[in-house]
């Protein structure tokens, strides 16, 4: 297991190992660092719009105007010398305390619902761990995978579970700027893009999508990232060969 801490001061030896740029000449290193900046950028931007595709989702409990985070998330780039590829640590915002009690009183009302046998609706008639009750598997036609976050993440602990439905969103997110945007990174074949997701609130040791003091590790091969831009993959086998591993 990869504690939080352990993490951190990788990262603090790699931003000064990163540096053995010294190794490269320094138009290299410049065009490096802006290859970096610009997928920063990307990644900044899919943590915001996962966090605003939760929110759509649970707009009948989140008034309008309310904030879903209080920080902005945070991300830093790094290419390791002598490694085989590039990684990105990415802070992810934890849901605001407010906002959080704001959507667990609106599944308390929804059970509430349920209990005097009342119909639920909207979002309250989904079910009890905050997904979409599944149709009848005898009349249901077959569901092909599509890589989705949450088709390989623990489910939530048979409640409903704001904080991992947000993480599941934000980790979709990830996944498709890591199809989408990637583009302006230089990567080899065997070269390995990697996402590192880990909670951005420094009180609360959690990492994103998973239990307390642990991260989520999304990464993709440079092969893969390339088939899929020369159309010989579709989108929903591209998000298939990212692998996704919780430590």
């Amino acid at each position: 297991m990869i504690r939080k801490t352990f993490v951190i001061h990788t990262l603090l030896i790699l931003g000064v190992s990163t540096p053995a740029l010294a190794q490269r000449p320094a138009s290299a290193d410049q065009q490096l660092r802006s290859q970096l900046q610009k997928f920063e950028a990307a990644l900044t931007t899919a943590v915001q719009l996962g966090g605003e595709a939760f929110a759509r989702d649970r707009k009948e409990a989140i008034p309008p105007g309310v904030e879903l985070t209080a920080d902005p998330p945070q991300v830093r780039g790094f290419a390791p010398p002598e490694s085989n590829g590039i990684i990105f640590y990415v802070a992810v915002p934890t849901i605001r305390i407010a906002v959080n009690q704001l959507l667990l009183q609106g599944e308390n009302v929804a059970a509430r619902q349920r209990r005097d046998g009342l119909q639920p609706t909207g979002r309250q008639a989904q079910t009890a761990q905050g997904l979409i009750a599944a149709p009848d598997p005898m009349t249901a036609s077959p569901v092909v995978p599509e890589g989705t976050c949450a088709e390989r993440t623990k489910p939530s602990k048979g409640y409903s579970n704001p904080n991992y439905e947000y993480a599941v969103a934000v980790c979709d997110a990830l996944m498709d700027a890591m199809l989408d945007s990637s583009g302006p990174l230089t990567l080899k074949d065997d070269d390995w893009l990697t996402v590192m997701a880990v909670s951005g609130d420094p009180a609360l040791p959690g990492v994103i999508n998973s239990e307390p003091s642990y991260v989520t590790y999304l990464y993709v091969k440079g092969a893969d990232l390339m088939s899929f831009r020369q159309g010989k993959i579709s989108k929903a086998e591209a998000r298939q060969l990212i692998q996704l591993t919780q430590r």
